[in-house]
């Protein structure tokens, strides 16, 4: 799995950027509320929760 990741990340890494971390680390980092989020939208990111 960790070869198929590699190989997905490095198709996009152009385009993309991709953060990997806990979901309440991630939420903080991306910002809660339209107030405290690092880019315009990024705060319904955070609002979406999911564990693998």
């Amino acid at each position: 799995m960790n070869l198929k990741f590699k190989q997905f990340r490095e198709q996009l890494k152009s385009t993309s950027r991709f953060f990997l971390g806990l979901n309440k680390v991630m939420q903080v980092t991306l910002g809660r509320s339209e107030s405290d989020e690092m880019r315009p939208g990024l705060h319904k990111v955070s609002k979406v929760s999911r564990t693998c």
